[in-house]
């Protein structure tokens, strides 16, 4: 019955991390939200390469913050854990969680910084889709990997924390295929401008 998520020490690992799926998210907030104002501003202004360069400046800044919070995650989710109170197999249940979703946080940013900007263009169906894509992902994968239905492997509590990676990294792969096709409502290019622009970023933080 292990397998199957039953006991104390599994209650108490899903009380902590019910909080860490909503917090790692909002992190990536001031990129999404100045994305979306610099977005609509050069969509109003029809200037394609201004809502280009601010999408590509968000998501390096989005990214990179994503990146420091899963090294933060590796090096400190062990004392966060234990500052929460944890102990025994609950806290490592909530390790072996978190050791598995944390990886996938530039995953979570490049989401919502590409949903924000398709939002700032106009299209605020893209970003709904792509959030229903990472809950179907993870309600369907997640309980296939902890009992071993079907083809999948019984991976028992690891399970649930690869399916809602796995519906992270979905729905960033599936926006940002969107957000570079021709029709995009931000038309972008792939090569070219990746390199940071120190003031565009400064104007995303104080939006």
């Amino acid at each position: 019955t292990r397998h199957f998520l039953v006991g104390a020490e599994y209650k108490a690992a899903m009380g902590l991390l019910a909080y860490a799926p909503r917090l790692v998210p909002s992190l990536f907030a001031a990129a999404a939200i100045g994305s979306t104002a610099l977005v609509s501003r050069s969509v109003g202004e029809q200037d394609a390469l201004g809502a280009a360069r601010a999408t590509k400046q968000a998501l390096l800044f989005g990214c990179g913050l994503a990146a420091a919070v899963a090294i933060s995650g590796m090096l400190l989710g062990r004392p966060f854990i234990a500052a929460m109170q944890l102990r025994g197999e609950a806290a490592e249940l909530a390790w072996q969680y978190l050791a598995i979703v944390v990886p996938f946080a530039p995953a979570i940013a490049a989401q919502q910084v590409v949903a924000a900007s398709l939002r700032g263009a106009g299209d605020t169906v893209s970003g709904m889709l792509a959030q229903a894509a990472v809950n179907a992902v993870n309600m369907t994968l997640g309980p296939a990997l902890v009992t071993g239905w079907w083809i999948f492997p019984q991976l028992g509590w690891c399970g649930l924390a690869i399916g809602t990676a796995a519906g992270y990294a979905f729905a960033a792969a599936v926006l940002l295929a969107r957000l570079f096709r021709r029709r995009s409502a931000v038309r972008m290019k792939l090569a070219t401008g990746w390199r940071g622009e120190p003031e565009m970023i400064k104007r995303l933080l104080r939006i």
